[in-house]
């Protein structure tokens, strides 16, 4: 694979100094943009790390497609064409709400692909400066130490889970799976980053996790973590999650995720 991880890590390094630059920013200096509801939004911040890292990642390797979450349309819709052949997908800011809010819980995640296949992710929290990352048949990494997903079953999970807080005909279904989850689990966290929540199934912090809608930006990253670490990862109904659409996700070691995926659809 010609793409070094080592460069993508160094641009989200780069990019993840925006984010830190102004701990602590008013709402009003942020520069909020609504875009298909009041729960997801834009700042100049998401723009601004996108940009940064467009220009690092297109000097280096500038005949690779740079898609970034701020150039799609609302839908999601990517466009299966833009797979063919070798593409990043960017999430410049993923847990935006909780960026607005100093929450200090967000992530730049980074995927590289070739012919739909996800080969490479990295996954930055720039508050602690930890880094996911994995590279097809080299495993998963936490700050260059390797992660394995953890041995839990179900009923002993620490299960993490998403709202899909932009897609209004989710909520009631998500809240539904959610006593059911909560009644046969150990216990449950909702984060506001997806990204970091695959990285720590990944890592062995949590076990399982799901929401009915991401957008391939969310997950694409992820997507390497999970399967590089020794879990399994797909769409509620077992298949391969797509990239060039919304999807419902699932993710877990291979205990959790089989009998995780049947509490789903009980409920």
């Amino acid at each position: 694979m010609r793409v070094n991880v080592e460069d993508v890590i160094k641009a989200v390094k780069n990019a993840a100094k925006i984010l830190t630059r102004d701990l602590g920013a008013n709402e009003s200096d942020m520069d909020i943009e609504i875009k298909a509801s009041n729960r997801d939004v834009v700042t100049k911040y998401d723009l601004e790390v996108q940009n940064s890292l467009i220009h690092e990642l297109g000097k280096l390797y500038p005949d690779v497609l740079v898609i970034g979450e701020e150039d799609t349309k609302d839908s999601g819709q990517v466009g299966e064409s833009k797979f063919v052949h070798e593409f990043f997908l960017i999430d410049p800011v993923d847990g935006t709400t909780n960026f607005v809010h100093d929450f200090r819980h967000s992530s730049i995640s980074v995927a590289y692909g070739k012919d739909g296949k996800i080969l490479l992710g990295v996954v930055m929290n720039p508050y602690t400066n930890e880094i996911f990352h994995a590279v097809k048949g080299k495993g998963a990494y936490l700050n260059n130490k390797r992660i394995h997903v953890s041995g839990h079953g179900i009923k002993d999970s620490l299960v993490l889970f998403g709202t899909s807080p932009s897609t209004n005909d989710t909520h009631d279904r998500t809240f539904d799976i959610l006593k059911h989850v909560f009644l046969n689990t150990k216990d449950i966290r909702r984060t506001g980053s997806a990204a970091l929540d695959l990285g720590y199934i990944a890592a062995g912090r949590a076990d399982f996790f799901f929401e009915l809608i991401l957008h391939p930006w969310d997950y694409a990253a992820g997507i390497i973590l999970i399967q590089e670490a020794g879990g399994i990862i797909s769409d509620f109904n077992g298949n391969d999650i797509p990239l060039d659409k919304p999807s419902s996700v699932v993710a877990g070691n291979p205990d959790s995720y089989k009998d995780g995926i049947k509490l789903l659809k009980e409920a």
